[in-house]
């Protein structure tokens, strides 16, 4: 599990200290010991579906195989890139 690009790309430590509840520190302590809780995990999942969890995840990704495959956090997914497609190509035709 990369913990340190988890916490990245969920906005940082800041970020996971306000979506989480816990002290900044807390959160330093959770990157330097490469460990995040599983229900703060199941909670980032379900925030960020569109990440690439297997690839953040590593060898702890088969334990949230059957979230990640959840039928509404896919339907969300897809419609989270589907508009981040929309964006981008109403960008480049500014």
């Amino acid at each position: 599990m990369n913990v340190k690009q988890i916490i990245q790309s969920m906005g940082g430590r800041k970020t996971v200290s306000r979506l989480t509840g816990v002290p900044p520190h807390y959160v330093s302590q959770m990157q330097s010991q490469q460990r995040l809780a599983d229900h703060h995990l199941r909670f980032f999942i379900a925030l960020r579906p569109e990440l690439e969890w297997p690839v953040l995840l590593g060898v702890d990704y088969c334990r949230f195989i059957p979230l990640i495959n959840d039928k509404a956090l896919k339907s969300l997914k897809a419609r989270r890139e589907r508009s981040l497609n929309e964006r981008l190509k109403k960008s480049k035709a500014d």
